[in-house]
Formats: structure tokens, sequence, C-alpha cells
């Protein structure tokens, strides 16, 4: 039983990437699960009873983490910090403290789909900072 809720279904995905859902991944469930996860624990902060979660958002960037494991592998969300990389006969090397170390990471586009949705920043905003540099 899934502890989180899953933000997009495989009909969404096969639309988001533009195929029919006979041509998604076996393990399409489990990717959108995953990414799902992912999600939530880039976006939790924002959940309370007064704020509602933009669907749209939430939904497009589990989609979008799951068509860049698709394409680059799952281990991208695994694996956060790289130690080493060489350019020539390419070579990358995750640092094995960022691999255990937990925590989520979103690919590019579906970061962007979140900041654009208000669901990554959590700083200031313009009115919070009533006060500041009043002339007196």
């Amino acid at each position: 039983m899934p502890i989180y809720t899953q933000y997009a279904t495989k009909a969404q995905l096969a639309t988001y990437l533009g195929v029919e859902e006979a041509a998604l991944p076996t393990d399409a469930d489990r990717l959108l699960m995953r990414a799902s996860e992912d999600v939530y624990h880039l976006v939790k902060r924002h959940y309370s009873a007064d704020n509602e979660i933009d669907v749209e958002a939430v939904c497009l960037a589990t989609c979008a983490q799951v068509e860049a494991w698709i394409t680059f592998d799952e281990t991208m969300s695994i694996a956060q910090g790289i130690e080493n990389i060489k350019l020539g006969s390419f070579s990358l090397k995750f640092a094995a403290s960022a691999v255990a170390s937990g925590g989520a990471i979103i690919c590019k586009r579906g970061k962007g789909y979140l900041m654009d949705a208000g669901l990554l920043y959590s700083g200031l905003k313009a009115d919070d900072r009533s006060g500041e540099n009043e002339d007196t």
C-alpha cells in the first residue's frame, strides 16, 4: 500500500510523453509512484489546510521525472552528489555519502514546473517584508 499520493496516472504520463499507454515501460506505475514520492518531498512544506497544491504542476513534475528516468536511468535520483567527473573518455562518479543521504532531487524540467507554481521557493514574499527600508 503506497504511503504517498500518486500525482499522475499512466494515461497522463502517456499524454505527456506523446505515446500510447501500451508504449509505456512495464514498470510505469512503480516509476510514477517513486516520482510522486520525490515530488512530495519537495513540496510537502506547502501543504496546509489553507493552501491548495497546484495539482497540474505536481502532475507535470511527476511526468517529467519519469521521462528523465526513462531517458537517463532512475539512478539519477538515487545518487545525488557527484564526486568526480573526467571529460576525456567521459567518466562520472557519484559520492557515496550523497547516495546514502537520501532526500529528493528532481530533473530540471520538473523543477521548473514546481518553481513556476511557487512550490519550491519558501523565502520571503514582498508583503512579508513590511517595515523594511521604510523612511521614518
